[in-house]
């Protein structure tokens, strides 16, 4: 689906509004995401920032590692070190 998606916008010139779950669609398409749950905007920027944001990592994708698998590693929360030097 995306090379026709992006073939019907360079074709057209027209930018396009795509509601998807497929994250990893979503990343090879996307210049700008807006993530929402239940009617709420839960983070919007470029793709790889919103897909990392904690709030919007525990709305699509939870805690269950199946899921995450199926979404693909950009989908997965990044440890953070809470060590100080």
């Amino acid at each position: 689906p995306a090379p026709l998606i992006r073939r019907i916008r360079d074709e057209t010139g027209a930018s396009l509004v795509v509601v998807e779950h497929d994250l990893p669609l979503v990343l090879d398409l996307a210049e700008w995401v807006v993530a929402m749950d239940r009617g709420r905007v839960l983070a919007d920027g470029a793709p790889g920032a919103v897909l990392a944001d904690p709030a919007v990592v525990a709305a699509y994708i939870g805690d269950d590692d199946r899921a995450a698998r199926r979404s693909g590693p950009a989908a997965r929360p990044q440890p953070t070190s809470t060590a100080t030097p």
